[in-house]
């Protein structure tokens, strides 16, 4: 295994530890129901939110790969050359990870819904979730987009198609945004203009470094160039994601003394400390990489491990109850 395999993997895995504690403090684990209720069990109710978080790191992958190709990395021409057409296949690979991820998804949320274990989730119960729930057409739209962002990145090469197509990948983020968890809350528009908004901020930012840290161990010598791009770019996302995060929060508090006083509140204030620690971390990781470019392979797989658990706090909400009732 590569040494970006083992980093990205000891990601996943620092995120999914994360996610299940997360949901066991904020209420979003499975939770036992009255004898006689159907349910679909605890494997669905465990691994519905793991694939979710599979589905957001790999979309972060994707668009942080096409960012890293079309804006970070430096092209002498109209088209990715070297490093950054490498950028493009791992972009792809991301993109099918993300397109089965969306597809597990739609089965295992139709199992969880209609309360039915997978072995008894038929073919008419998959049809109705995908006819007629805005959420069920919300993650195959998800998974075509994906598939079709996989597919013709195979052979893109030109910057501005490329470029084209890492907006397409932004606004494949859009279905799931607008249904579920956050469709149903109070301030229905100002809840998913929100969130749309923080995980596009998000991953831009996170998808951004965790190419460039591949881009570290692959050695190049576009590396310093990239940082100094990446740095606008990063500063933009760390504002864009604190605004458009507290906006969604306050939507989903009664009070802001909910913050002290809930479960989801704690998660909350979880995420702004992350946050936080996140920017700081940040500004003093570009002073040392400054005197220290070879630093930044190391500073930079830290600040990626806390972003990997930032996400999984990010999952972990959208399952857990808020104060704020439908």
């Amino acid at each position: 295994m590569s040494a970006t395999a083992k980093l990205f993997a000891a990601g996943f895995l620092a995120a999914v530890a994360a996610l299940l504690v997360a949901l066991e403090v904020g209420g979003g684990a499975p939770q036992e129901v009255s004898t006689g209720l159907p349910t679909a069990g605890a494997f669905v109710g465990w691994m519905l939110p793991v694939i979710g978080l599979l589905a957001r790191l790999s979309a972060i992958c994707t668009i942080g790969f096409l960012v890293a190709a079309v804006f970070l990395l430096p092209n002498r021409s109209d088209q990715v050359e070297g490093l950054g057409a490498v950028a493009v296949a791992r972009a792809s690979a991301a993109a099918w990870v993300w397109s089965a991820a969306s597809l597990l998804l739609f089965v295992f949320t139709a199992a969880d819904v209609f309360g039915r274990p997978l072995p008894h989730l038929n073919g008419v119960f998959l049809w109705t979730f995908a006819t007629g729930t805005s959420l069920g057409r919300a993650f195959l739209v998800q998974a075509l987009a994906a598939t079709l962002l996989a597919m013709v990145m195979r052979w893109a090469v030109g910057v501005r198609p490329l470029a084209v197509w890492a907006g397409f990948a932004v606004a494949t983020l859009l279905p799931v945004s607008l249904t579920g968890h956050t469709a149903s809350a109070g301030a229905h528009d100002l809840a998913t203009v929100s969130l749309f908004v923080h995980v596009v901020g998000a991953s831009v930012w996170v998808g951004g470094l965790g190419a460039l840290v591949w881009v570290a161990v692959r050695g190049s010598k576009r590396l310093p160039a990239a940082l100094e791009r990446y740095a606008v770019v990063a500063t933009w996302a760390f504002f864009v994601v604190a605004v458009a995060g507290v906006v969604n929060a306050s939507v989903r508090l009664l009070h802001w003394s909910d913050l002290v006083r809930t479960t989801y509140g704690w998660l909350i204030l979880a995420k702004i400390v992350l946050l936080l620690a996140l920017g700081a971390w940040a500004s003093r990781m570009r002073r040392r990489v400054a005197a220290e470019p070879s630093r930044f392979r190391a500073l930079a797989s830290v600040e990626l491990l806390v972003m990997a658990v930032t996400v999984a706090l990010g999952v972990a909400l959208s399952r857990t109850p808020t104060p704020a009732s439908d």
